[in-house]
């Protein structure tokens, strides 16, 4: 170390909240640490040279494949972030040298998808019977990227990157536990939540509440979301002239999200309205808080930051009772609306007390802040100088 300064290497993507929830945060601990913030990209691409998500560019350097392993020894990098494993090739990751400790903050797609030969955690009710059906008639949609033997070769180095991990932090504590079961995953647990800086606006008390009667289904255009098991159940009930929002502005196959936009105009004609590109992020707030009811029909975990707006903006919350979302907030002692039991005309309409969603808040907001991701970070900070 310079300075008695601890030197990390954020390896990161194009994402909306790199700004915020990366960047900003870590150079919160500017005295303490020296940050390097980097896109790997293959040998072959072209420089990135406008980023569509990432504002903070002065903050940000491109290297190559090639260049990877030069820089971590001419810079002198003590840790490797991974924010998400797929932010560094899994034929760089095991070659890390010893001395320099790797962290991988997983985001959900990295455990959840085919990077290896099967996902490292598999869920057997991932997808919802309608869903189902359209997968079948869709071989596209849950096809990978290399052929099942090019596969098999290529789920050995990312068994090894994992490996050499040292460190592994996921969104829920339970992705941890089921990570442990795997006989190549060695790394220990640690804490990091992406949360943005503590502010004034952190403060319970002064969330907007959600207010309008509108409803919000899922978070994204990824089958997970069984949009037409969502919508098979709310087509038979009454919904007024509510509008159905339904963001489909990332992820997914095209030809999944024509058939989410043909059924969902078919059922509610003009109320029904697809988020099919980038919005601000006060815009979609402002959308938002027209939104007192939100779905998210996932089983694995996904979603969980807009899970957290929604308690934030006292929504009523539908989970599928079987998701590992539920069953996280079940475990904190806070009970959600399901989908399979509750998702009715009488509830719909229903009011939300409002003392509900306040305790709602109060609790979750003790269990998680960002005054407590903040110290949660500075802790990490220590173990990793050590």
């Amino acid at each position: 170390m310079i300075n008695g300064k601890l030197k990390i290497l954020h390896c990161i993507t194009d994402e909306k909240f790199i700004d915020r929830c990366v960047i900003e945060r870590f150079e919160y601990f500017n005295s303490k640490i020296e940050n390097w913030y980097a896109i790997v990209r293959k040998n072959r691409t072209k420089p990135i040279i406008k980023y569509n998500y990432i504002k903070r560019e002065n903050f940000v350097i491109q290297l190559t494949n090639s260049q990877f392993l030069d820089f971590l020894k001419r810079t002198g990098i003590n840790v490797v972030i991974l924010h998400s494993l797929c932010t560094l090739s899994c034929f760089l990751i095991y070659k890390i040298p010893p001395d320099i400790k790797v962290v991988w903050f997983a985001w959900g797609y990295d455990l959840y998808t085919t990077l290896a030969y099967r996902p490292f955690i598999e869920i057997p009710n991932l997808y919802g019977r309608i869903t189902s059906e359209v997968i079948k008639g869709d071989s596209n949609a849950v096809k990978g990227f290399l052929q099942k033997s090019k596969r098999i070769i290529f789920d050995y180095w990312i068994k090894k990157s994992v490996s050499r991990v040292d460190y592994f932090s996921g969104i829920i504590p339970e992705e941890y536990d089921r990570m442990k079961l795997l006989p190549f995953f060695h790394a220990a647990k640690v804490v990091f939540n992406y949360e943005v800086l503590p502010s004034e606006d952190d403060n319970v008390s002064n969330c907007a509440i959600a207010k309008n009667r509108n409803i919000l289904i899922g978070n994204s255009a990824d089958m997970t979301n069984n949009h037409l098991d969502i919508f098979e159940i709310l087509k038979k009930l009454n919904l007024g002239n509510r509008k159905i929002f339904v963001p489909l502005s990332y992820s997914g196959t095209e030809k999944y999200r024509e058939l989410v936009k043909k059924k969902g105009r078919e059922y509610w004609g003009e109320n029904f309205i697809p988020i099919e590109n980038f919005v601000p992020y006060k815009e979609y707030s402002q959308m938002l808080l027209s939104c007192s009811i939100r779905i998210f029909g996932h089983e694995r975990q996904q979603a969980m930051g807009n899970i957290d707006i929604a308690w934030k903006q006292g929504c009523k919350i539908f989970l599928s009772e079987t998701s590992m979302a539920y069953n996280y907030y079940r475990k904190l002692g806070i009970k959600f609306f399901t989908i399979q039991h509750d998702l009715t005309q009488q509830c719909l309409d229903a009011l939300y007390p409002e003392n509900a969603a306040r305790n709602i808040r109060k609790q979750l907001y003790e269990k998680s802040n960002p005054y407590r991701a903040l110290k949660d970070l500075e802790a990490l900070i220590n173990d990793l100088s050590v």
